[in-house]
Formats: C-alpha cells, sequence, structure tokens
C-alpha cells in the first residue's frame, strides 16, 4: 500500500463494508447510481442507435467521461483496489500516482458501447465507488446521499448525468 493509515482510517470511514462491496458486489451499506451519455435509460430502439455513432461522437462521449475522471483526479484522492491472491480478506489499495498511470488505467482511447469493467475508484470524498461500465454507462455504488448529490454535481459539469437505478426506482 502506497497510503498513509491516515488515509486508511478515512477510506474506511467513508466506505464502510469495503471488502462486501468490492468482492461479493452487494452490501447493505450501499445503493447504486450510474453515470451516463444518455439523459434518461434507453429504448431498446434508443440502445441499437448507440452502435451508429460516428467516429467525432465516439470520441466526444470518451472525451467527456476523460474529463469527468481528470478533474475527480485533480480535485479529489483516487484510489485502485485489488484482492491480492484473489482473497476477499488480502484487499490492497493503493493511491493513483500521477496522471499517465491514471490514463493507462483507464484506457479512455478503447472507451466504446462495448468495453467496461476496467477500472474501479474509491472516492472517500463522494462515499463512493466508480466502476466503469457498458454501453456509455458507468456505476456509482454510495454510501451517503450528500456524498452523491455533491458527485452529480461535478458529472453535470462535464455534460454527463447521474441516472438512478432503475430497480430501486422501481421498490
Amino acid at each position: 500500500m502506497n497510503i498513509s493509515e491516515n488515509e486508511k482510517m478515512v477510506i474506511r470511514s467513508q466506505l464502510p463494508d469495503l471488502e462486501e462491496i468490492l468482492y461479493e458486489g452487494e452490501s447493505r451499506f450501499y445503493k447504486r447510481s450510474f453515470v451516463s451519455i444518455f439523459d434518461h435509460w434507453l429504448s431498446r430502439e434508443e440502445f441499437n442507435d448507440i452502435f451508429i455513432a460516428n467516429p467525432e461522437e465516439i470520441e466526444e462521449r470518451r472525451k467527456k467521461f476523460k474529463d469527468l475522471i481528470h478533474h475527480l483526479y485533480s480535485s479529489t484522492p483516487i484510489y485502485i483496489t485489488r484482492f491480492r491472491r484473489d482473497r476477499k480478506n488480502s484487499l490492497s489499495i493503493n493511491r493513483v500516482k500521477d496522471i499517465e498511470t491514471l490514463d493507462k488505467k483507464c484506457k479512455f482511447q478503447l472507451l466504446n458501447e462495448d468495453y467496461g469493467g476496467v477500472f474501479r475508484f474509491l472516492m472517500p470524498e463522494y462515499s463512493l465507488i466508480y466502476t466503469q461500465g457498458f454501453d456509455w454507462t458507468h456505476l456509482i455504488e454510495y454510501s451517503d446521499e450528500e456524498g452523491l448529490k455533491r458527485f452529480k454535481q461535478v458529472v453535470c459539469q462535464f455534460g454527463l448525468y447521474q441516472l438512478e437505478d432503475k430497480l430501486h426506482v422501481l421498490s
């Protein structure tokens, strides 16, 4: 780990039950939200249209996500995680060292509707975990409503949208 004991304490306090959510994919402490290029959930017909986008549109979509992630990197600590030897009790947390490492990790040049799950970041300031998703929509798992509201303000600055979990909205 390249983080201090103080950083570990902040991460643990802002992101409860971290091993459970990262390893199992679910935790009672977290709700889901999404960051999307689109301002609403797409219908089946609209979904088919995202594959037809011209190269300029695709580049603009990539740029929005890249600009958001770069802004977050410059404004708040971002951490990456992995489980050593794929064991739940051996979570490794590291701070992203520099912007070049961030870009290598994110592989923005490959970002498209079929490409997802490449990166996951912890953002303790917002009490959330940000995971690259598919279909121009990224997953947010958050443990604090106020943190999500502040995060949504940042997302909107970059021409992206925060969408609610459809299952959560329906229940």
